[in-house]
């Protein structure tokens, strides 16, 4: 305390008290003040020259710390002193100086940290400095935060990343530093550790909200491609950017838009009316930049993609400096997805492909030549500029621009044949190939080209439906036993790519393949092949522009239909031209009005009250109603202990077949039998719920367990099924009471 810094203060000399005064004065800044005490000093010690030196100007003060350096060549306070005065006048001594003050005080904080800046000024190498930090912290225990920091920086700069977390991780625990867990962050996303990355961040922001960490957080998470913690990130930080006008919200709006834009393939018409929100605001506050007009040039391709419904709704958040033509909207959209494109070619090699196809698709639309030379233009000369897997890709698509050409065969196999040559690995330029093959009927050669692009790349869709096709095509033609093999494995694969990413073509393709199940009465292939089918994937194509041909549209509601989709398919029927009051309507409406959709958001209850009354009885409940229930009775003999028999009645349903219970209450259900509860709660809790859901498809409140959720147990884990495939609960009654009937 006071007493005691008094007591030493008293016991010291009058010279040393007097320096010690001065020492205090230089300490709170008050140089003039210690200047005046120092004039009672001698003036004849190394330490009264250097104090002297401390209280004057730089340039007095250097003959001052020349001179005690002279009188003591150990003073490595001079030294350091002489550094700082050279510092703006000749940084190479200043290091120097430097350099000679941390070796004779090694652990000296402030001598290395001086050093550390002096090199970093003058552009030292990195292993120059790493060499000169590390020997402080030789000597320092422990080490202080920043040069924790600056080490790891080095180190991550020279490619050492490694090393790098190893010197951030030393006592993390018990530091508040919040630079080190964002370097730390910075250095899991390096290494590929993406998950520990986005931790490292939020652990740095509960220390200190930094948007720049915000910001780095938010591009490592859109690796990751956890694209709903992305815009959930994105929407918590936002408002806090746009509060302090930081210039962080533009890059935090453009992960945000391009997390939407990344799942917009789920559910079109939920998120793209939300993308071009961001999109108009960052039209009005983002500068120029390459990476934002890949943005909005992406945007509006998949745009272009959409029908009509869809743009009407989106077209209101369309920015109004784009001025795009709602009659022809796809057009509009791709010429100015071209002129953004072009925009980041001029800024980025990068955006050359881009441009490319974009030119290609609208050449697709327009169908002009010229349009179709230029794309083919800037491709040739990006190819020459390219190198690697953007080469190979390059030649692809050069590929598929001279088949549109009308070039030779030849021609377009040499430009695969470059493609794969250059990457082995392009799993698409091996599906182009294919097909190429199978048009000409080599279908060896087409198998293995198919065979090679789903290897190297197993969730290519296209692939698997390709290959599914042929196997189709090859069953059909084998015919037997073998032949039908063969049209199951195109089936299974067929549906498969439908399960990896939904297509036109394969939808239309996997609908007629279960039209021809259905019509042979295979209905057991054709339950277990939709079962396993994601079916809203599926009835989000409804929303794709390429979806116009009326073949295609039917197709898409026979898919509904068959998968239970009751309401979408009446939709689609309905909405195609020129179909009228056809087969297809009546059939629909009639389906329409017996079953309700598993994926309506709509609930009606009027022909499911008895089940929905057994569904909202407690298990207790239940077992009570079957205990106590009078009726499906049968009267047996059991022996009492005594050995009397004793006439009881029992639930009999071991005589019944397996699938009685089940029809039982799908003909309560479509026949409006008005029995009572006890009834169908017995029957219900002797039968097990899937059995029932796949007669006839549940639907009750979100608050009622109707059974779809967990129907049965693996060992002690649960697992879950979504049915939506409900069977033909008519024609199997009149199948039952035929044999009823003849037994």
């Amino acid at each position: 305390g006071k007493e005691v810094d008094d007591t030493l203060i008293e016991s010291l000399s009058e010279m040393d008290r007097l320096r010690f005064e001065v020492r205090k004065l230089l300490k709170e800044g008050k140089k003039e003040e210690a200047e005046e005490k120092w004039n009672g000093l001698d003036g004849d010690e190394f330490e009264d020259v250097l104090l002297h030196a401390e209280c004057c100007s730089p340039s007095k003060g250097m003959n001052l710390l020349v001179k005690a350096a002279k009188m003591n060549p150990r003073c490595s306070r001079a030294f350091y002193l002489l550094a700082t005065i050279l510092r703006g006048k000749n940084i190479v001594k200043a290091i120097s100086l430097a350099e000679r003050a941390a070796s004779i005080r090694r652990g000296n904080e402030e001598y290395a940290r001086l050093l550390d800046e002096l090199m970093c000024e003058n552009g030292e190498e990195n292993e120059k400095r790493l060499i000169a930090m590390q020997r402080f912290v030789n000597h320092c225990s422990p080490v202080p935060d920043w040069t924790l920091i600056s080490i790891s920086r080095l180190l991550i700069q020279s490619n050492r990343v490694n090393d790098a977390l190893l010197y951030l991780q030393e006592g993390i625990g018990t530091s508040d530093c919040w630079m080190r867990w964002a370097l730390m962050g910075d250095v899991y996303s390096l290494r590929g550790q993406l998950s520990s990355s986005i931790s490292a961040y939020k652990e740095s922001l509960k220390r200190k909200h930094n948007l720049h960490v915000v910001v780095s957080m938010l591009s490592v998470s859109l690796r990751l491609g956890d694209f709903p913690l992305t815009i959930s990130l994105c929407n918590e930080w936002m408002g806090e950017a746009r509060d302090s006008l930081s210039p962080a919200l533009t890059p935090i709006l453009i992960t945000l838009s391009q997390a939407i834009l990344a799942i917009c393939g789920d559910s079109i018409s939920t998120h793209l009316p939300s993308l071009f929100i961001h999109i108009n605001e960052l039209v009005s506050v983002a500068p120029p930049s390459s990476i934002l007009y890949k943005l909005f040039a992406d945007s509006l391709l998949l745009l272009s993609k959409t029908n009509a419904s869809i743009f009407s709704i989106v077209s209101q958040f369309l920015p109004s400096q784009w001025n795009i033509e709602e009659a022809s909207y796809r057009i509009s959209s791709v010429k100015l997805a071209v002129i953004f494109y072009s925009r980041c070619a001029k800024m980025s090699e990068e955006g050359s492909e881009d441009l490319s196809i974009s030119l290609y698709l609208l050449f697709k639309l327009e169908g002009k030549n010229h349009i179709l030379d230029r794309a083919r233009k800037v491709l040739v000369h990006s190819i020459k500029l390219s190198v690697g897997k953007k080469k190979s890709r390059l030649w692809l698509l050069l590929a598929m621009i001279e088949e549109e050409r009308g070039e030779r065969i030849s021609r377009i196999k040499h430009c695969l044949s470059r493609s794969l040559w250059i990457d082995p690995r392009n799993d698409e330029a091996w599906l182009r190939l294919g097909v190429l093959f199978f048009k000409a009927g080599e279908m060896k050669a087409a198998s293995e080209c198919i065979e090679n692009s789903t290897k190297w790349n197993p969730l290519l869709s296209e692939g698997w439906s390709i290959w599914g096709e042929m196997a189709w095509i090859g069953g059909g033609v084998e015919g037997g036993e073998r032949g039908e093999r063969g049209r199951r494995e195109g089936e299974d694969m067929m549906r498969h790519a439908l399960s990896l990413h939904p297509t036109i073509w394969g939808v239309n393709r996997f609908s007629q393949m279960m039209c021809d199940r259905l019509a042979k009465g295979d209905k057991w292939s054709l339950k277990s092949n939709l079962k396993l089918i994601d079916i809203k994937r599926v009835m989000a194509l409804r929303y794709h522009s390429s979806l116009s041909s009326k073949d295609d549209l039917l197709r898409l509601g026979i898919l509904a239909e068959l998968c239970g989709c009751y309401e979408e398919a009446k939709e689609i029927v309905e909405g195609v031209e020129g179909v009228g009051d056809s087969i297809h309507t009546q059939r629909n409406a009639l389906v329409h009005s017996c079953f309700p959709s598993p994926s309506s958001s709509t609930v009606s209850y009027s022909s499911l009250s008895p089940l929905h009354k057994l569904c909202n009885q407690s298990t207790q409940r239940l077992k009570e109603l079957v205990e106590n229930c009078g009726c499906v009775m049968e009267p047996y003999r059991k022996k009492e202990e005594e050995g009397e028999e004793n006439t009881k009645e029992r639930l009999e349903y071991g005589c019944l077949n397996g699938d009685s219970i089940p029809l039982l209450v799908s003909a309560i259900i479509t026949f409006g039998y008005d029995l009572g509860d006890d009834f169908i709660s017995a029957l219900h809790d002797l039968s097990p719920r899937d059995e029932l859901i796949d007669y006839f498809p549940t639907v009750v409140g979100e608050e009622v367990d109707n059974g779809l959720r967990v129907v049965g147990k693996d060992g002690e884990e649960s697992y879950r099924i979504h049915n939506e495939v409900a069977r033909d609960v008519l024609a199997i009654l009149k199948k039952k009471r035929q044999l009823l009937t003849v037994t």
